[in-house]
């Protein structure tokens, strides 16, 4: 089980957050999945998502969030959540664990 940390995607975007669109794979990923029965999964591969640069940390995590709210996944042990947390305090947001 993992933690999500969701904040207002508004003031994120007014402290200077960045958006970036990623592809799920490459395409040779895409190419060697081609016999795998899951449809879902080569679709799922194919397509992209919206993602969040972790400030100051130069990584990219997707966002999970709907409408007003970013949600990502950062457990606590590992590379998201330290630096997440602190640009959120930096910048005065309030977020959620759960």
């Amino acid at each position: 089980m993992g933690l999500d940390i969701t904040f207002d995607r508004t003031k994120a975007v007014e402290a200077g957050i960045k958006f970036e669109t990623l592809p799920n794979a490459t395409p040779e990923q895409i190419e060697a999945a081609k016999d795998d029965p899951d449809e879902g999964y080569q679709e799922w591969l194919a397509s992209s998502q919206q993602c969040i640069e972790v400030p100051g940390f130069g990584h990219f995590v997707s966002d999970d969030g709907v409408g007003d709210f970013i949600t990502v996944r950062a457990n606590k042990w590992g590379r998201t959540y330290e630096p997440l947390t602190q640009w959120l305090v930096n910048n005065n947001i309030e977020w959620d664990e759960w």
